[in-house]
Order: C-alpha cells, then structure tokens, then sequence
C-alpha cells in the first residue's frame, strides 16, 4: 500500500474501535455525551470527523456545509444541517 493510495475502513468498524478505546481505564473523554452521539452517527454511516464536528455544532444555532451528502445523511439521522 502506498502512501497515495485511499484507505476506507468501514463507519462501524471505526465506532467500535474508538468505543473500545473510550472505554479503557485510563481514558477519560472530555465530553461522554458528545462522543457517544458522534459514534452513533457513525455507527449510523457518517463519517467520524463529520459526526464530531456536527455533534459538537448542536449547541449552535445551524450547522453549514457545503458538502450535499453530509447533508442528506445527518438529516436522515434527525439532525438539522443547512446549505449556504
């Protein structure tokens, strides 16, 4: 594999894992509440950085994006995203 090539790992597989890691004994997330909607979302098929990123934006008044298919995903999800 070089260092060019796209690398996809499935959104659940992702999930698991960083839920694995949040829960070792010596991990403590700054924000439970926020990262346990974030993997949800990603379980649910957002990719992690979207998820986290709209997960930390619900405290907000919108959430702006030009991307059309983070849009159709996380509405489908229930979450309230708007194009510019």
């Amino acid at each position: 594999m070089g260092a060019a090539e796209d690398v996809r790992i499935p959104p659940g597989e992702v999930a698991a894992a960083l839920a694995n890691f949040a829960g070792l004994p010596r991990v403590t997330l700054e924000n439970a509440e926020l990262a346990s909607m974030a993997l949800a979302w990603t379980e649910a098929g957002l990719d992690f950085a979207d998820a986290i990123h709209l997960a930390a934006a619900q405290a907000c008044e919108s959430f702006v994006t030009f991307d059309r298919t983070l849009q159709r995903r996380a509405t489908a999800l229930g979450a309230t995203v708007e194009s510019p």
